[in-house]
């Protein structure tokens, strides 16, 4: 799964003319780092917090659950024991991907960083996972 997500990410970089060297040896390493675990969560977060993101806030509702509750409660039903869930999501803070959050309506959330916004402009997380047999 990290060669495709490498072979992905350097594929959509170079369509974005931003594949420079130096820039891609950094992403190159977070990576390689990953488990597969962190993949799937990590994944999970993003997606989710993409579609949360393309949907209009209406004030007059109640604000949508923080995206790492719905990715958590799904990878769950999906069969993913939920210590493992949390374990992985915990782990994979080390990359810089993801952090939790810090203000008092997402306090202990996990939120994408900006350098996993950043990375899923030129890397598909979803199509890797659709391509291991994961939702």
């Amino acid at each position: 799964m990290n060669l495709r997500l490498l072979a992905k990410a350097i594929a959509g970089q170079y369509r974005a003319s931003k594949l420079v060297a130096d820039e891609f040896l950094a992403v190159a390493d977070t990576l390689a780092t990953l488990t597969r675990e962190e993949v799937i969560v990590i994944g999970a977060l993003y997606r989710v917090h993409m579609l949360q993101a393309q949907r209009p806030v209406d004030l007059g509702t109640t604000l949508p659950e923080h995206a790492w509750i719905v990715a958590q409660r799904d990878l769950i039903a999906e069969g993913m024991d939920s210590d493992l869930v949390r374990a992985s999501i915990t782990m994979a803070q080390r990359t810089g991907l993801i952090f939790v959050g810090e203000t008092m309506d997402d306090q202990g959330a996990f939120r994408p960083s900006p350098k996993l916004l950043e990375l899923g402009r030129t890397v598909d997380f979803q199509d890797a996972l659709r391509r291991e047999g994961i939702r």
